[in-house]
């Protein structure tokens, strides 16, 4: 996994590894193609921000019971003026059993995303990664996460990238990868 992520390190945002908690950001918007019924989500949402020449947000993947949707961070984010965007994400969307573990281990894994990012739409190819089963063939899917209205407000307060991380630290540490 370690060279898909150099492949992903955008030179243009080299200097995104580390935004100033200072830098005002801005919302791009949310990108979603989540399905409810009365108690169950199924889909996946990415929510963008940018400060300065940087993107970053969250992936949401749902596949189950509605609440608590598993969030992972984006990393590796990069971009072009042109539209082209990727970017890794690590996620645990439940439990698996893993051989030689005496019980459930919370899943690892890991999202690629490779795409353009449009006005009214997020869409490209998003591949599952497996983490601990490094063999078995990775799950890749087309995607088109159409803009939607942003949802909650729990960052509505945050207009630098340091109120941001702030208002993010509870969310990942309960909806959040667990590796």
């Amino acid at each position: 996994m370690l060279l898909l992520a150099l492949i992903l390190v955008s030179p243009s945002q080299a200097g995104c590894r580390t935004i100033p908690d200072t830098a005002r950001i801005t919302s791009i918007g949310r990108f979603s193609d989540m399905q409810y019924t009365e108690e169950h989500a199924y889909g996946r949402s990415v929510d963008l921000w940018r400060a300065g020449n940087c993107i970053f947000g969250l992936l949401e993947i749902s596949e189950g019971p509605a609440g608590d949707t598993p969030t992972g961070l984006l990393t590796d984010v990069r971009s072009t003026t042109a539209g082209a965007l990727s970017f890794i994400a690590k996620l645990t969307t439940g439990i698996t059993s893993v051989d030689g573990s005496p019980g459930w281990v919370p899943s690892r894994d890991l999202f690629v995303f490779t795409g353009r990012l449009g006005t009214r739409a997020l869409e490209g190819r998003l591949r599952r990664l497996d983490q601990l089963r490094p063999g078995v063939e990775p799950a890749d899917s087309h995607i088109v996460l159409r803009r939607v209205p942003e949802q909650d407000g729990v960052f509505d307060d945050a207009k630098t990238y340091g109120k941001w991380r702030e208002a993010l630290e509870p969310i990942l540490r309960f909806r959040g990868p667990k590796w």
